[in-house]
Formats: structure tokens, C-alpha cells, sequence
């Protein structure tokens, strides 16, 4: 059984060590988050001398500093709305995806231009936090007493993407890319009811994007 783990674990090793590669990063604009840094690394093979075979991770954090806004009426008055400190929110985006580029490899140029895309699954999870705050001279107002708030939210679902780009030859083994990307992702939440209250029970991480790598062939 030894030999056996060893054998399959030299097999795998064989394969990551011959396999080709690529990493990238840019910019990424989702519907439910605004712009920040995506990255991404891919392990591809090639099927023939247009088509590749893909394997893709990504990450995406964004995080704000945002007003905590809501309403309230004090003393039985006129509503009012407030605003508390501002809370802090952290969000992370995590997709993977497997798919196909086609490389259009008869131009007879170093620049090769390609189309892709793929299908898989995405998590997403955001931090909030908001500090506590205490006044005793008004203890009767809202937007100067409420606890400390800090609460993970967590969606996950199907996604897909499709890109263009063009990659220009570098070396025997190596490419400089280029490329926009369309990446749908609209999550569900894994419960209706955060500890506030409050239902939060989808989030739209679907966005463009646009980036720069390097792909290396072994």
C-alpha cells in the first residue's frame, strides 16, 4: 500500500512539474462590491495546438469603510434618519472554474489572439464590523449608544465566465497575455437571517474585469 501512495504521489508530482501554468492580475468590477485587485492562476494543457484545456482559481477582497445607516424616532417625535460609525466591510470573492481557450495560432504573428471561457463555483464571504458605542450623558439615543457588531456572511453558487485577450511570445515556453474577462456570478445565501436580523439572501458578484500575466509552458 506504501509503494503504492508513493507511486501515485510521483505520478501526480510528474504531471504538476510538466504541466503549463499562468498568473495574472487587474482590476475587477462586481455589481455588489464596486472595483479592487483580482487575481488569478491557471494550470492548462494543451489539447492540440489551438485548444487548451483550463483549470482557473481567482480571488477578488475589497474592503470599506461605510456609514451604518438607519432610521429611528426619538422620543415618540419625527422619524429621523441616522447614521452610526463607520463599519468596516471586508469582502472576499473566491471562484473556480474549469474550461477551454482557443488559441488562433495561424496569423503567422508572435501575437496570438484567443477567446475562452468556462463554468464552475464561487464563495463569497464578507466581514462587517462596527465598533461599540457608549454616551452616558444621552443614553436614550440610538446614534450615540448601540453594541459592537461583528458578523460574517457567507453565499455560494454556480458561475461562468468568457474572455478575449492576445498573448505575445516572449521565449520558447513563455507568453505576456492580456485580456477582459465577463465573469456572471450571482450567489445565494446559505441562511435567510443574519444575527441582525435582517435577510440578506443573494448577492450579484458578476462584474468585468480586465488583467495582464504571464503563461508558461513546460
Amino acid at each position: 500500500m506504501k509503494k503504492i501512495s508513493i507511486f501515485i504521489a510521483m505520478c501526480l508530482a510528474a504531471t504538476l512539474l510538466l504541466a503549463n501554468y499562468s498568473f495574472d492580475v487587474g482590476a475587477y468590477n462586481p455589481v455588489d462590491s464596486g472595483t479592487s485587485a483580482m487575481w488569478s492562476a491557471e494550470y492548462f494543457r494543451a489539447f492540440d495546438d489551438n485548444l487548451d484545456l483550463i483549470l482557473n482559481i481567482k480571488y477578488f477582497q475589497k474592503t470599506d469603510n461605510k456609514m451604518d445607516q438607519f432610521d429611528y424616532t426619538p422620543g415618540g417625535g419625527i422619524p429621523v434618519t441616522g447614521q452610526r460609525l463607520p463599519a468596516e466591510i471586508t469582502t472576499m470573492h473566491f471562484p473556480m472554474l474549469a474550461g477551454a481557450r482557443y488559441n488562433i495560432t495561424e496569423t503567422g504573428l508572435p501575437i496570438v489572439p484567443f477567446i475562452g471561457g468556462g463554468v464552475g463555483f464561487a464563495f463569497t464571504w464578507q466581514n462587517i464590523f462596527v465598533v461599540a458605542a457608549n454616551d452616558p450623558e444621552n443614553p436614550d439615543d440610538p446614534l450615540k449608544n448601540y453594541p459592537k457588531f461583528d458578523d460574517i456572511w457567507f453565499w455560494s453558487g454556480w458561475v461562468y465566465n468568457v474572455n478575449a485577450g492576445a498573448a505575445y511570445q516572449i521565449g520558447d515556453k513563455s507568453q505576456l497575455y492580456g485580456k477582459i474577462d465577463y465573469m456572471h456570478s450571482k450567489l445565494t445565501r446559505n441562511t435567510q437571517k443574519t444575527d441582525d436580523g435582517i435577510t440578506r439572501d443573494a448577492r450579484d458578484m458578476s462584474g468585468m474585469g480586465i488583467s495582464i500575466g504571464l503563461r508558461v509552458k513546460f
